[in-house]
């Protein structure tokens, strides 16, 4: 059974997060990935903003969305020196029709 919103929240709230990448990892990521000018990247579901700092400070403008209040205020912490712009973070509030959410979630038109 997934684990539910609560449960994510409290996960978070606790300071806690899931694999930390390590420098060889954020690397790899810089090597599989670069951006080219004007690239966007989307972080779905992301933690504590790992993947998504590294992305941004690649120079992706990146978005990042979850659904838990506290990993988004742990993000946003954790990744306030980044340049203005860079990273974007978000809760993004999902029910029963995800797709128009995802979508009003984002800027666009509802």
């Amino acid at each position: 059974m997934p684990a539910g919103q609560g449960h994510w929240e409290d996960h978070f709230a606790a300071g806690n997060g899931f694999h930390r990448a390590d420098a060889h990892e954020i690397w790899l990521l810089g090597e599989a990935v670069r951006p080219q000018p004007g690239a966007r990247a989307l972080d779905v579901g992301r933690g504590l903003g790992t993947y998504a700092a590294a992305l941004a400070g690649l120079g992706y403008r990146t978005l990042a969305v979850d659904w838990a209040d506290a990993a988004v205020a742990a993000t946003r912490d954790r990744c306030g020196d980044l340049a203005p712009g860079a990273l974007r973070v978000f809760v993004l509030r999902v029910s029963g029709d995800w797709p128009r959410d995802l979508r009003c979630g984002l800027g666009g038109r509802c």
